[in-house]
């Protein structure tokens, strides 16, 4: 990770007051959560180009197919990251992508704060998604 995009990374961090809980799965990358936000183990990646923060916020319903739909249709009103799947499609995760060229505090925070924003809006889908067909939230 180049160091400018590490300086803007944790004055973000440290600005948001965001616990950081570990290291992430790829070398260089982060883990942050703040309960009260909505950010549970979310991991910061960065990437030669790009910065990708992921968080897991549950397991796919058993009809995936009703679920998928779902989630298109709240992709739609996002205006920052969104919900997708894992490879395997077993688990949704919120996701956001950004250009580390031009990366500043504010398009981060923007972006950190996404998560929590999408789950204020549209958490009662989401649970209602999880409640009718036997999903499980992620409450790490």
């Amino acid at each position: 990770m180049n160091q400018n995009t590490y300086r803007v990374i944790n004055r973000v961090i440290n600005e948001m007051e965001l616990e950081i809980t570990g290291q992430g799965t790829t070398p260089g990358s982060l883990v942050v959560r703040d309960g009260l936000k909505g950010i549970k183990e979310m991991q910061i990646q960065c990437l030669p180009n790009r910065v990708v923060l992921e968080q897991k916020i549950m397991e796919t319903p058993d009809n995936a197919p009703g679920c998928y739909a779902e989630l298109l249709k709240i992709n739609r009103q996002l205006e920052q990251g969104a919900f997708v799947m894992n490879h395997s499609g077993t688990e949704i995760f919120f996701r956001d992508t950004l250009e580390i060229d031009n990366l500043d505090k504010n398009e981060l925070a923007a972006s950190l704060n996404g998560v929590s924003l999408a789950l204020m809006e549209f958490g009662d889908r989401l649970m209602e998604m999880h409640t009718n067909h036997h999903g499980k939230l992620h409450s790490n």
